[in-house]
Parts: structure tokens; sequence; C-alpha cells
């Protein structure tokens, strides 16, 4: 996992030519490890070399079609490539095998808000809120929906009636009163 892992850095720190160095020498060593894959794909799309970052993926993916962590990482190379309806259907798949995870239906609310389906993305960003409490991710995704278009004279009396949810009784991240 160490060259995985050193990948994954790189890629984090945009050093891309090292992040595709530790992830060849880690695919040589275990071909399989989707950590790996990942940071390969990846590096490769910010170098523009698009398509081949989602063949990679897509190969990945057709031989591990449970993987929450495949499908998620492949959605979002979708959603980068204005693939929004690939990834709604890859995404969607997700829940079938993953119906417990909050990310794909955070993922989902994101691709909907994108494309301007503002009632789909509020009932995908409440569900992940429901599923995972603690992430305010959905939260305030469902909080910006729900503000979008409000006149500015309205918005902070909407702000203080969203706010006093219990859903963001003890958001500390907020700072709001």
């Amino acid at each position: 996992f160490a060259l995985s892992n050193l990948a994954q850095i790189y890629l984090t720190l945009n050093r891309l030519e090292d992040a595709l160095h530790y992830a060849n020498l880690s695919l040589q060593r275990n071909p399989e490890n989707k950590y790996s894959i990942v940071a390969k794909s990846y590096a490769l799309f910010k170098q523009n070399k698009r398509q081949q970052s989602i063949e990679i993926l897509e190969d990945i993916q057709k031989k591990h079609p449970e993987d929450a962590y495949i499908i998620s990482k492949l959605g979002f190379l979708y959603v980068w490539n204005n693939k929004e309806e690939s990834a709604i259907k890859l995404l969607k798949r997700g829940i079938e095998f993953s119906p417990d995870s909050s990310d794909f239906y955070y993922a989902l609310g994101d691709i909907y808000n994108r494309i301007g389906n503002e009632k789909e993305a509020r009932d995908y960003y409440k569900k992940a809120s429901s599923l995972n409490p603690g992430d305010t991710r959905a939260k305030n995704a469902v909080l910006l929906n729900q503000l979008e278009g409000q006149k500015p004279e309205n918005t902070v009396e909407q702000l203080q009636k969203l706010l006093s949810l219990e859903a963001y009784k003890d958001d500390h991240i907020l700072h709001l009163k």
C-alpha cells in the first residue's frame, strides 16, 4: 500500500509524473490495486488524457461491478467529462449494490444540481443526509439548494428558518446563530 499511498499523495500535490510513476510501480506488484488504478486514472485525466483515464476505470469497474469506491471515482470522471447521464446511470446502479452509501446519494444530488434539476438534487441530498447525519456536505447542499433564487432580503430569514431545523442544531461548521 505504500506505493499507492505515494501515488495518491503526489496526485494531491499535482505532481502528475511522480503520481504516475508510483502508481505504475504499485501496479507492477499488484495489477488489481484499485487505489493505484484510480491514482493513475486521475493523473492521466489531469494530463488531459481523458478518454484513457475513463477507459482505465471502466475496465476495472467491469471486473468489480459492485465496488463502491470504483463506482464513485468513475462517476466523478463521467461528470468532469460532461457525461452526466452516464454518471447518473452508474451511481444509481451503485445504490443498488450499496443502498446505505450516502456518497452515492450526495454525488447524485451534485449531478442533478449541476444539470438544473433542483428537486431531484434536493431529494438526493436529503437522502444522503438521512443516511449520514454527521456529514455536513449534504445538509449544506440542501441549504444552498433551497436558498437558490431567493431575493437577497429573504435569504437571511430563510436561512434562519432552515438552520432552526433539528439537523443543524449542533452544526458547528456553519457557526451561525
